[in-house]
């Protein structure tokens, strides 16, 4: 290296201009010219690995930023403090630590989803099926290209692709028909099938990087489960629990499921507004709390562990029964419906960036709200309801804005089976 070079000073950034002190030529021909010997710079060796990709996130969260520089200040004292490596002085390597927490930090945002999908409740959100064993297939598809930051605005900046999956869940209930405690037990399983990464872990402000593989997702189980009719309402309330059997890998691109176990608390109400029962206000609520997952770090590949922040969620909807035959045989009900879903605890645990623990509390809460519209068609008699609903996201923090939309059926086998002429007016459930 140069003399120049070498008493060229890199402690402070960026670098001062320097200046031209000499003869100034105009023409590279002049014999006058010289041009100084262009040399490699290089970090010195063991400097760490240093990228400024993917920062959007911590930019528009100062908040966040200014913990994460009191972090490193923090790890950096006393005898921890940081020593100048191979000639890198300790300014240097502070910058080089912020820079691989911000690009390490930066797919934590996108873990800003809950393993409850919002959409599979809405109309008849209370309802109990029939005694016996109900089918339900439910296909929900939800896709986004917008990405917010914790105030809900949107994420300008290097924002690109859509993030994407789809679900398609396989429900078995089991309703007995004597009663306990006045009610019925009405325990079901859900197998669900993924088409992407249902959980998000996205990379960056790229959301189609993240759009994940495909195969068996984790599966849904509720073991406890009452319901009970009243006067002018339905009412369900249960414990459930998640089953990571979808497949995950830390780091992996091609992740179905979320990596953790969840146990839910969940309840639904149907309220019954006029006395023929054809007009109703309905409401289903679910409290996650999650387990212990393993993250790996972008940079590096580091491993650690968090437990993701516990979430609720709100479904409703407004619905309205209309007979398309005299006999009420054959049904329709339309209605408005709408979620909301809102982080309610800090995430736990350290994200490791670099040897350094970064406190997984420091990402913002994040929310969600939607509100659409559903259909339902429904033969009575025969035990079937056919379903489909669309919502639009309206408000995001700190997560994706999209869409949502869900469509499907179910079936029950009626034990024991009703006489012939026996013709029930009551709507079959929803599923779930």
């Amino acid at each position: 290296m140069s003399d120049q070079g070498a008493k060229l000073s890199r402690s402070i950034l960026p670098i001062p201009s320097q200046s031209h002190i000499g003869l100034t030529t105009y023409d590279a021909k002049d014999p006058n010219t010289k041009f100084p010997p262009i040399e490699p710079l290089r970090p010195p060796k063991g400097a760490p690995e240093v990228q400024t990709e993917d920062c959007t996130w911590i930019c528009s969260h100062p908040t966040l930023s200014e913990k994460l520089h009191a972090q490193i200040a923090t790890e950096t004292k006393g005898p921890n403090l940081v020593k100048p490596m191979n000639g890198l002085s300790p300014p240097w390597f502070r910058l080089g630590s912020v820079f691989i927490i911000v690009l390490s930090i930066s797919p934590l945002f996108a873990q800003q989803k809950g393993q409850w999908v919002p959409g599979g409740f809405g109309l008849n959100a209370g309802v109990i099926p029939d005694p016996g064993i109900t089918y339900a297939n439910l296909a929900l598809n939800y896709s986004a290209d917008r990405l917010n930051d914790s105030n809900g605005n949107r994420i300008l900046t290097n924002v690109t692709g859509t993030y994407s999956f789809w679900v398609d869940e396989n429900i078995f209930y089991y309703v007995p028909k004597h009663k306990f405690l006045g009610g019925y037990f009405m325990p079901y399983v859900a197998v669900n099938y993924a088409n992407g990464e249902v959980v998000a872990a996205l990379n960056g402000t790229n959301l189609g990087t993240s759009a994940g593989g495909s195969g068996l997702a984790d599966t849904f189980v509720e073991p406890l489960q009452m319901g009970w009719h009243l006067n002018r309402a339905d009412f369900t309330v249960g414990y459930s629990f998640l089953a990571p059997t979808g497949r995950y890998t830390a780091g992996a691109s091609d992740n179905v499921g979320s990596g953790y176990w969840g146990n839910n608390i969940t309840s639904g109400t149907t309220f019954y507004i006029t006395k023929n029962k054809g007009t109703s206000a309905n409401l289903a609520t679910n409290w996650e709390i999650h387990g212990q997952k393993t993250v790996a770090s972008a940079v590096q590949g580091q491993l650690s562990k968090i437990t993701p922040g516990q979430a609720f969620t709100m479904e409703w909807g407004f619905g309205q029964v209309l007979p398309l035959k005299k006999d009420m045989s054959m049904l329709a009900q339309l209605g408005l419906v709408g979620y909301d879903q809102w982080q309610v605890s800090a995430n736990g645990g350290n994200y490791l960036v670099a040897g350094v623990p970064v406190p997984a509390s420091l990402v913002p809460y994040y929310s969600v709200h939607g509100i659409g519209f559903q259909s339902n068609f429904i033969l009575p008699g025969k035990n079937l309801a056919l379903f489909f609903k669309y919502y639009d996201e309206y408000r995001a923090k700190a997560t994706t804005q999209g869409r949502t939309i869900v469509f499907g059926g179910s079936w029950t086998f009626r034990i024991p089976k009703p006489a012939a002429h026996n013709i029930e007016t009551r709507q079959d459930p929803e599923p779930r």
